[in-house]
């Protein structure tokens, strides 16, 4: 499986529209799962293995990397190049959207709800977060054609149940394919425990 890297848009346009070509960033891990949070500044609340990262522009690619990094090219296109067992490998990158993205993903369910009262009390707080992208974030699992994932459980049970939200009678059917979905998701989710549990 080839490793992920989750990079903050708004960091990397950060760094992009910046004045410097290169500064050292920091790369959180939980140790052999193969995914990695990396940001400019070190979080308060760091979590597993921290390292340190390179972040570099080029203009091309060097003929061989030996360090981990995150090369911005002039295009705008992104690579992070991480360790992975005893080499330096590519690593497939996943964008967190910027705040405003978040929001206003938040806004449009609120307009289509046609809702006009505020709801959230504090608007800094925790960003709108779907059941798929909790779902990328908690389950470190991608193949969702060979494994059990909990990527391909909200596939199946995110148009059943928003069908019940929007008060729809279900058929016999679908309300077992529900039931049984949601017996699945909770059976990965205890499974991920274990997994995250162990020393």
């Amino acid at each position: 499986m080839k490793p992920i890297v989750y990079l903050s848009k708004s960091e990397i346009d950060s760094f992009a529209s910046s004045g410097i070509s290169e500064c050292f960033g920091y790369c959180y891990e939980w140790e052999g799962e193969g995914v990695m949070h990396v940001h400019l500044a070190p979080l308060r609340h760091a979590f597993g293995l921290c390292t340190k990262i390179h972040f570099i522009k080029f203009n091309q690619l060097p003929a061989a990397i030996n360090e981990p990094i995150v090369a911005l090219f002039p295009d705008e296109e992104v690579k992070a190049f991480i360790n992975w067992g005893h080499e330096v490998v590519e690593a497939e990158v996943i964008f967190i959207p910027k705040y405003d993205e978040l929001y206003s993903m938040f806004k449009q369910k609120k307009e289509k709800a046609n809702l006009s009262i505020q709801i959230r009390q504090d608007l800094h707080d925790l960003s709108y977060c779907g059941m798929e992208n909790l779902a990328s974030i908690a389950d470190f699992e991608k193949d969702k054609q060979a494994k059990s994932t909990l990527l391909r459980d909200c596939m199946e049970y995110t148009p059943i149940r928003d069908a019940v939200a929007h008060t729809s009678r279900l058929t016999d059917v679908a309300k077992l394919r529900l039931n049984a979905c949601f017996e699945n998701i909770k059976a990965r989710i205890k499974n991920l425990l274990k997994i995250s549990s162990k020393p």
